[in-house]
């Protein structure tokens, strides 16, 4: 803010504006400033500490469809005990807490996680989704490695803006695996999608709700 002899008296505003995250947790940010000049040298002002309400998640449009822009690390609303319905994806091998990776989820925990006004997709949402980037309706339908390069249009890089990360998942024996190599999505209908790094297409098969798997919001 500038003040000249003819707006000194005028109140100014400071507009503070929050950007996108992967998450919906509220901040705080402070705002400190400095007064100088001709006889204002001595004058002091404390710092001022402004609340930013944090409405969502990021996201992007891929057709239809608006999605989470990555794997979310939200704490459920149930099935929310940390270690045993959800486990941080830096928790395995060669990861660390800031690859943002976003959580691994059960599927019991992953049901009641996506916040209010986004869910969690069904097996119909990802065929849309698979639609939209060039699957048939006969691969949609299929199990196993479907497609023909969805699946390399989802991953980070690709042409949808998905950005799909390979953060692996979590084993029900307890064991993590395949980070770096595969992307495990859950689906409200237990139909998961599988991502691999050496694959174009799109894995389609249930899951075993214990198994440990990333989330991606749809919005409602």
């Amino acid at each position: 803010m500038t003040f000249t002899t003819a707006t000194w008296s005028t109140p100014q505003t400071v507009t503070v504006t929050g950007v996108a995250d992967g998450d919906v947790t509220d901040e705080s940010v402070i705002i400190s400033h400095t007064i100088a000049g001709n006889d204002y040298s001595a004058v002091t002002s404390a710092n001022v500490t402004a609340s930013v309400t944090d409405d969502g998640l990021a996201s992007v449009v891929i057709g239809t469809q608006t999605w989470s822009v990555s794997n979310v690390s939200l704490v459920p609303t149930a099935n929310n005990i940390l270690g045993t319905d959800y486990w941080n994806a830096s928790s395995g091998t060669a990861g660390s807490a800031t690859d943002d990776d976003g959580y691994y989820y059960t599927w019991d925990a992953a049901m009641n996680v996506c916040p209010s006004g986004w869910r969690l997709p069904s097996d119909t949402d990802w065929k849309t989704l698979e639609g939209f980037l060039g699957m048939s309706i006969a691969a949609q339908n299929a199990t196993g490695w479907r497609g023909t390069d969805e699946g390399t249009k989802l991953k980070v890089g690709g042409s949808s803006g998905f950005e799909a990360k390979l953060a692996g998942a979590r084993g029900i024996t307890g064991s993590f695996y395949g980070r770096g190599d595969y992307s495990f999505l859950w689906s409200s209908t237990e139909s998961a999608r599988v991502l691999n790094t050496s694959n174009a297409r799109v894995y389609r098969n249930s899951g075993n709700k214990a198994d440990g798997f990333s989330v991606r919001c749809l919005r409602d």
